[in-house]
């Protein structure tokens, strides 16, 4: 993803690599100089959501993205999907075709 003052960019690894790390890497391009910022993360995604689940459950924590986040990353994946149906020209029908 790319605007006019920088770009966010994400890497996964591939999926059969235990512990690769998945990389963010955000620059920033204010005042016309580029800034470069690197996150690394081995830690597996689906441990943190199990601890997360159980932290929700034990604790009584309250989940990180609520019914609207979850509405919103609905919402984005059914537009992704719509656009890359377009694009290829297939069809597309319930929720996604009007999203």
């Amino acid at each position: 993803m790319h605007h006019d003052t920088g770009s966010p960019e994400l890497a996964f690894p591939a999926p059969y690599l235990m512990n690769a790390p998945t990389v963010l890497t955000a620059t920033d391009n204010a005042a016309g100089m580029e800034r470069r910022a690197r996150f690394t993360s081995d830690v597996e995604a689906f441990e943190q959501e199990l601890a997360a689940f159980h932290d929700m459950i034990v604790n009584g924590t309250p989940p990180r993205t609520g019914v609207t986040g979850a509405l919103d990353d609905l919402t984005t994946a059914q537009r992704a999907a719509a656009r890359f149906a377009a694009q290829h020209r297939l069809p597309c029908a319930g929720e996604t075709k009007t999203a």
